[in-house]
């Protein structure tokens, strides 16, 4: 009874209500599983202009902290010099260097340390913005695909956390080198002003309205739970036939033991000898 009574931390209603595959999903870490998924539903949402899909790039690993540690002023106006005069949506005769992206959510995952419930939660803002979008857009950008995601993963972060990075931090997560069809290497990243307008055009297509229940989670998410169980069972006690004129083999399943405590040295009280008085009378001692 008092199993069944106790409460989620987070929702603070009983854990019982709560779908048992979604606390699972929860508690999993990150995987190529998970990020390929997200991938694929933003290239089902945003579709690019010439439909092309560029070669997978590995972009190279940043030296920026994570969780980040506060900044001084000269480090950021440093990292931030060193972004590149023009856009990543800028035209000119060289197609920009972009990482792929598979690479790009990565990416964001290593530097933010996000965990799977904030990841995962762009799922449903990514399910809710296709239904808000008309049929026939499409990305006039090659890095569209990534502008939706770094919105939508902004937003899910501010939404169920208390504590998010601010925005110059995304703005400095989504820096990475990556090299051009010359095979130069050249910085990929968004400046502040961009992540501030990805982030408030994302909000007003959403109309601010960020609240979703348990069951929009289960509809954008169910393709992670396991068809079984999602945990085996412990393995149960199992008896083989015996052999002629022997016992039958039985098999317990291994669980942990407790250590067993040191002995314990027994305490030896020594007392020292005394002289004892002892009168004899008619009837014995005394």
């Amino acid at each position: 009874m008092a199993n069944m009574e106790r409460r989620h931390p987070h929702s603070l209603i009983p854990v019982d209500q709560h779908n048992p595959d979604l606390l699972w999903l929860m508690q999993q870490n990150v995987d190529k599983t998970m990020i390929k998924h997200i991938v694929q539903e933003i290239e089902n949402v945003i579709v690019l202009d010439d439909g092309s899909r560029r070669a997978p790039q590995q972009p190279s690993e940043s030296s920026l902290p994570s969780p980040p540690v506060t900044p001084t002023k000269g480090d950021f106006n440093r990292d931030a010099s060193a972004l590149p005069t023009s856009s990543p949506s800028s035209s000119g005769s060289t197609p920009p260097a972009i990482p792929s992206l598979e690479d790009f959510v990565g990416l964001l995952h290593r530097k933010s340390n996000v965990q799977a419930p904030t990841l995962l939660t762009t799922l449903v803002y990514l399910n809710r913005l296709k239904t808000k979008l008309p049929k026939m857009a499409k990305g006039g950008m090659p890095c569209t695909r990534h502008r939706v995601f770094i919105a939508t993963l902004i937003v899910a972060a501010k939404y169920l956390n208390d504590s998010s990075p601010k925005n110059k931090w995304w703005t400095a997560y989504t820096h990475c080198h990556v090299k051009d069809i010359y095979g130069t290497s050249k910085l990929f990243g968004f400046s502040g002003p961009e992540v501030n307008l990805m982030e408030m055009q994302l909000l007003a297509l959403l109309d601010y309205d960020l609240r979703f229940q348990e069951d929009d989670l289960i509809d954008c998410l169910s393709v992670f739970f396991p068809s079984s169980k999602r945990l085996r069972p412990k393995a149960a006690l199992t008896v083989t036939p015996p052999k002629k004129g022997l016992a039958p083999n039985v098999s317990l399943p291994l669980t942990p033991t407790s250590p067993t405590p040191p002995p314990r040295r027994q305490l030896q009280i020594r007392v020292p000898p005394r002289e004892l008085d002892l009168e004899e009378d008619d009837d014995g001692l005394t």
